[in-house]
């Protein structure tokens, strides 16, 4: 297996900030817990995560989930970020293609 050194150059110019931050905690159990499912349009991500939030709402009792969904090319925005944390304990952050 060859070891090469491999650069990665970022196009936007500028060093993203990338804050420290600890895990979050495990949860103990998902049953009764909200789920937050952030989309960025991916062709078949919409599939996916269609069949994980059915998958877990059937094995583990959801109590029900909310779907954001962004651009491909776009950020999360603050108001989306305070969505997903009024209402959600535990958020899956899926794409596709």
């Amino acid at each position: 297996m060859s070891k090469e050194l491999v650069t990665v150059h970022n196009p936007t110019g500028h060093k993203p900030v990338a804050p420290d931050l600890p895990a979050a905690p495990r949860l103990a159990s998902l049953r009764g817990k909200f789920m937050g499912i952030l989309y960025n349009e991916k062709p078949g991500g919409d599939i996916l995560l269609s069949r994980l939030e059915q998958h877990l709402s059937e094995a583990f009792g959801l109590g029900g989930s909310l779907w954001v969904v962004k651009h491909p090319g776009g950020r999360v925005t603050e108001e989306m970020l305070r969505k997903l944390l009024d209402k959600c304990d535990f958020v899956l952050n899926g794409l596709g293609d």
